[in-house]
């Protein structure tokens, strides 16, 4: 359902590029149709004292004379025409601004330099020149979990067009060489075909779990001097992500640098947010997505994939999580 749900965001682009042409075409419209009938309309009925009508009123311009001329427009279809234009587009900018809001809401009202996308692995398609894509809800990981891993490239180009001006990483690679892409590359691939600059996207291709992922994510964020970060995500994975991030020294202890690396950030003011993929593309196409993502949620392998992720947050707080025998994607 999720090769599915890409199709349908790339018509969502196309439609809105259509809506754009039609809004200018219907301004055009306005000027070269309606404008110079208002103008004869007002000038013949309203201002008749000061133009048209007054002692100094010629024959040949006064519409009155002209026997063969149509009457001029009734005032009443013009202004409706004016104001129903009008009030389309005020409807829609004020379920943009609404939408507007609550995305700002989901990111804690903060302007994030970059937004993170961590992997949910990988599978083969034949459509793209890659040959692989990111998983739907109905395909798994690589320890046999749901993956959902769509969503959040999806959910990356909707943050896209709220924060044209953001970078967005990618990360991750395969754990096993089998000849396969680097995740962090097959997900860039589709940002870019979801309507992402190719000038926006920063590859981090070596992560191997989300452990790395955000350890990779912090040194970078240093290297460029970016103050807020997010990871954007499934919202079965949020709550792990803020867990590790607060106890990473403890599961990544054997780079000793990091540990320096990691509190020049924070001196920075680094905040790093976790935001949910589903929930962003709920905000910004209820009608498309919202249906899909319930579905998805009401299946028992989802149910079993956070339960997993549970558990994994409750190690994590508990000391009990084991870094090497962890297969976390």
């Amino acid at each position: 359902e999720l090769h599915v749900f890409a199709g349908r965001a790339e018509k969502n682009l196309h439609r809105k590029k259509i809506f754009g042409c039609k809004i200018g075409l219907t301004g055009i419209f306005v000027r070269k149709r309606l404008q110079p009938q208002v103008k004869e309309h007002f000038g013949g009925r309203i201002f008749t004292n000061m133009t048209l009508h007054g002692r100094e009123c010629s024959k040949q311009a006064c519409y009155r004379n002209r026997t063969n001329a149509a009457p001029p427009p009734p005032r009443f279809n013009i202004l409706r025409t004016h104001t129903g234009i009008l009030i389309v587009m005020l409807e829609r900018l004020n379920v943009g601004n609404e939408k507007q809001k609550q995305v700002e809401a989901l990111f804690h009202n903060k302007t994030p330099d970059a937004i993170f996308v961590p992997s949910a692995d990988i599978k083969k398609a034949p459509e793209p020149r890659s040959g692989y894509v990111s998983p739907s809800y109905g395909d798994v990981d690589i320890r046999g979990l749901v993956s959902g891993g769509r969503v959040r490239t999806i959910a990356a180009a909707e943050a896209h067009k709220h924060f044209p001006n953001t970078f967005f990483v990618p990360l991750s690679r395969d754990r096993v060489d089998r000849g396969r892409p680097t995740h962090a590359r097959v997900y860039a691939d589709e940002m870019q075909k979801l309507g992402i600059p190719e000038e926006r996207i920063i590859l981090q291709e070596e992560p191997v779990n989300t452990i790395t992922e955000v350890v990779g994510a912090v040194k970078l964020s240093v290297e460029r001097g970016w103050r807020t970060i997010a990871f954007l995500s499934n919202d079965y994975q949020l709550d792990r992500i803020q867990a590790m991030y607060e106890h990473i020294t403890e599961l990544y202890p054997e780079d000793a640098e990091f540990e320096k690396t990691l509190s020049a950030f924070k001196a920075s003011g680094g905040t790093v947010l976790c935001v949910s993929a589903e929930q962003l593309l709920s905000v910004r196409q209820p009608g498309l997505y919202g249906p899909l993502i319930r579905k998805a949620k009401g299946t028992l392998a989802y149910h079993v994939r956070e339960l997993s992720e549970r558990k994994g947050k409750r190690d994590i707080l508990t000391g009990e999580y084991d870094v090497k025998k962890s297969k976390e994607v």
